[in-house]
């Protein structure tokens, strides 16, 4: 206050901006109305479509093309259903069994399964029940890729025809069930999820052995674990 009359000066100033408030509390709530309409309305994305791509060539002009090549060979595998086909399953194990350190495996497409033997010395060293560390790993590897598959999965031990010599086991029988039940502990502790069924048949299906086979491969062969892989088909048979 000057002389004591009011300082009309700044009181104009102050008058003349207090519409900017009620301005501002205007376009709050258009916003805040706008906003509303647009939550209530679906966005149409096909009339967007031009506009994102108008926008994607003017900002970036020089996008890496995509080349677009056929899937084959192994990529192509990757997306089978292993359980689809046993005849697929044969050719990818019959593969996987080639390598230098599955030597002496065999694979025996039958008519309603597929069979992986194993002869003992790949598995187990001289008068041992449980898989070497060597044989761990190949276990580990077998169990990875059985492990896709749907189908019920058996391990049964072999022998030959020769009595067990030694107290450790009374049979056969005994040494058969033991290597099963071992080859299938080494499945279970690389992860494998499914049932597994265990049989020991000691010699019985040494018959089966091929006549064509060398003797010292009969022999070689007759102590082994098979991995049997059953068709889906007979277990459906089964269930019913």
């Amino acid at each position: 206050m000057i002389g004591g009359m009011p300082e009309r000066g700044r009181a104009t100033t102050a008058t003349e901006q207090a519409w900017m408030v009620s301005l501002t509390d205007l376009l709050a709530l258009m916003l805040t109305f706008f906003v509303l309409l647009f939550s209530m309305n679906a966005v149409q994305f096909a009339n967007w479509q031009p506009v994102v791509s108008s926008f994607r060539k003017q900002f970036n002009p020089s996008a890496a093309p995509v080349e677009a090549r056929p899937v084959t060979g192994i990529e192509a595998r990757q997306f089978v259903a292993w359980g689809a086909s046993l005849d697929y399953l044969a050719a990818i194990l019959r593969e996987r069994l080639s390598a230098p350190e599955w030597h002496g495996a065999r694979l025996s497409r039958l008519a309603d399964r597929l069979v992986v033997s194993l002869p003992a010395d790949l598995v187990f060293d001289s008068g041992a029940v449980m898989p070497a560390p060597r044989a761990r790993a190949l276990i580990s590897a077998l169990s990875e890729h059985l492990a896709q598959l749907g189908n019920r999965l058996e391990v049964a031990g072999h022998t030959d025809p020769e009595p067990v010599s030694g107290a450790r086991f009374a049979s056969n029988w005994a040494l058969s069930l033991s290597r099963a039940q071992a080859v299938a502990e080494a499945f279970r502790a690389a992860g494998y999820p499914r049932p597994l069924r265990i049989v020991g048949y000691a010699d019985t299906r040494y018959g089966d052995l091929s006549p064509a086979l060398s003797a010292e491969e009969r022999q070689r062969l007759a102590r082994r674990v098979d991995i049997v892989i059953v068709a889906e088909s007979v277990e459906q048979g089964d269930a019913g």
